[in-house]
């Protein structure tokens, strides 16, 4: 019996070994789990602190990189208005060269004609006056009067060339007037794609830093998954050893998920806020963006419409001088004396612009002003521009 006794109570006590042993490695390997746990969510909360910094310093590059072509781009077309408008203002000395020649050369023209014109009715005059015949005088009145209506079809004839030019003129100044606007709306269209261009990239890049927060997130969430499976694995290991154990490992670890739990919710209204705070931001931007895209449109053209009136402004001085240059001409050739023989009597005539006796002309017409005095024979027709 003592030796069955002895037997039983090495038993007991190797039985008592093995389960200390089997505890000591039970804590052992939940020490380890609890260590790998701890590591685990170390590395995660690591790994989105990188994210996070890595989402923005993207975020400045790319406000960095937005800033710079901003203003490469506003130099850009800073630099293409000073061309258009050095190039404009080398035209309007060309043309304004060429008018100033086309004028000089019609007034030595004209100035020439005029002498022209008195040196053949002097010379007609001394040869009527040594005349002695009446055939051979009116042969000559003949004469003088087909060269006068040869110059009254010639001025005629420059008239009509004059209009056509002063048409074309008109024309070209109207063609690159809408050339000049159409150019203006098609800058500002590509300054308003180039924002919207802007406003999407903006977006995407928004996105990616959105899912950059959400995969550190869930990373986050993975570790505290994994550090309540430790903590479960603990409370069941401490089961087996005792309830009493168990309750407390039980409650410690209602106690920290209810605690993960709110740090969890901490961090997604954290993140929700910041979420808003950054769409806000962002809205603002794009807000300020397209103020400063409209307010460029809007200077791009007022510009235009500066220098379109001032264009508008130069041509009506053109067209004013031009007219009282015509002016002038035409008084002098209503002014100009008439010829010898015609009478000290005589008019003028505005359309066919022959020197006639009183007797041509109406009661009406001979009250009328030079300028649009008629004989019998014209009353109708249009009076010619000088």
């Amino acid at each position: 019996m003592a030796r069955i006794a002895e037997q039983k109570r090495i038993a007991d006590a190797e039985a008592q070994e093995a389960l200390e042993a089997r505890e000591a490695i039970r804590q052992s390997s939940l020490r380890k789990n609890r260590a790998k746990a701890k590591a685990s969510a170390a590395t995660a909360e690591s790994t989105a602190a990188k994210a996070t910094r890595a989402a923005e310093e993207a975020e400045r590059i790319a406000k960095e990189a937005e800033r710079k072509a901003l203003e490469i781009r506003k130099q850009e077309a800073l630099r293409k208005a000073r061309a258009a408008e050095r190039k404009e203002e080398e035209a309007r000395r060309e043309q304004k060269a060429q008018d100033e020649a086309a004028r000089r050369k019609a007034e030595e023209e004209t100035a020439k004609a005029t002498k022209k014109k008195v040196a053949e009715m002097k010379a007609l005059a001394e040869a009527r006056a040594k005349a002695a015949k009446a055939a051979k005088a009116k042969k000559e009145m003949e004469d003088l009067a087909a060269a006068e209506a040869n110059a009254a079809a010639e001025r005629k004839k420059q008239k009509a060339d004059a209009k056509r030019a002063a048409e074309a003129k008109a024309k070209a100044k109207k063609d690159a007037d809408a050339k000049s606007k159409r150019e203006a709306d098609e800058k500002a269209a590509g300054i308003a794609a180039e924002a919207r261009k802007n406003r999407a990239a903006k977006v995407a890049e928004n996105k990616r830093v959105q899912e950059a927060r959400a995969a550190a997130a869930k990373a986050r969430a993975e570790a505290d998954a994994k550090i309540k499976e430790a903590a479960r694995k603990s409370a069941e290991a401490q089961k087996v050893v005792s309830d009493k154990k168990a309750a407390d490992a039980r409650k410690a670890s209602e106690a920290k998920a209810k605690a993960a739990k709110k740090e969890q919710e901490a961090a997604t209204a954290k993140a929700a806020s910041d979420k808003r705070r950054a769409a806000q931001a962002e809205a603002e931007a794009e807000r300020e963006r397209e103020r400063a895209a409209n307010a460029r449109a809007d200077a791009w053209r007022e510009e235009n419409e500066q220098k379109t009136a001032a264009r508008e402004a130069a041509a009506a001085k053109r067209a004013e001088i031009e007219r009282k240059v015509k002016a002038a001409k035409a008084a002098i050739a209503f002014t100009a004396p008439p010829p010898p023989g015609a009478g000290s009597d005589s008019r003028i005539c505005s359309v066919c612009r022959a020197h006639l006796p009183p007797s041509s002309f109406s009661a009406k017409q001979l009250k009328a002003k030079a300028a649009k005095r008629k004989c019998k024979g014209c009353v109708g027709k249009p009076v010619p521009e000088s």
